[in-house]
Parts: C-alpha cells; sequence; structure tokens
C-alpha cells in the first residue's frame, strides 16, 4: 500500500523531559529526509528520516515560564519527541515517546 501520510502530515512534538506540556515543533525548525519503508511480507514499516532544529527554549505555556533547551557548554538536556502522522482524512497515528540528547560539546 502507498504511503498513509503523502497526501497528509507528519509533525514532531517536544517536552522537556520530566514536563507536562507537549508543544508543536514550527514546520521552519523540521526538514523531512527521505521517506522509505521495510516489508517482511506481512507488515510494511514506514520510515521517515527528519531533521530538527530544537528552539534556545520551549514557547511560554499556560503552564510556565519558557524552558531552557540550550545546554552550558560540555552539558546535556534530554527532550521527549514524538512524531505524530495525520492522513488527508484526519486520521492520525503516534510514535512511542523517544528521548534525545541535546549536547553542546
Amino acid at each position: 500500500f502507498n504511503n498513509p501520510f503523502a497526501a497528509g502530515t507528519v509533525q514532531l512534538w517536544y517536552r522537556p523531559t520530566g514536563t507536562v506540556t507537549w508543544f508543536l515543533a514550527p514546520s521552519t525548525d523540521v526538514t523531512t529526509g527521505t521517506v522509505s519503508f521495510a516489508d517482511n511480507g506481512t507488515q510494511r514499516q514506514w520510515i521517515y528520516n527528519l531533521t530538527w532544529n530544537p528552539p534556545a527554549a520551549t514557547p511560554v505555556s499556560a503552564l510556565g515560564a519558557p524552558q531552557n533547551l540550550s545546554p552550558a557548554n560540555a552539558a546535556t538536556i534530554n527532550v521527549d519527541v514524538m512524531v505524530v502522522g495525520v492522513n488527508g482524512n484526519g486520521d492520525g497515528v503516534a510514535t512511542p515517546i523517544q528521548v534525545i540528547t541535546l549536547t553542546n560539546p
């Protein structure tokens, strides 16, 4: 079957690990690379390669002030991310939450 999100959208959502508010990464901060699939004859898995340029801080939310996303020198900050795909009919599916580490070498 065809790419389920070809006529829809793929969104990246993030939050600092340990917090509750999710933020939608603006499309200007996310670049979609290649889209491929793995098919074993029973299941087809779609693979999306994304590049994210995180902001220096989270936006202001109803739950509080912005949180820093710029690690100090030789430090790291963990961020939870998930990707939500929505097809042309409005049906959506989300990936499991993944923890990524932002690093300042």
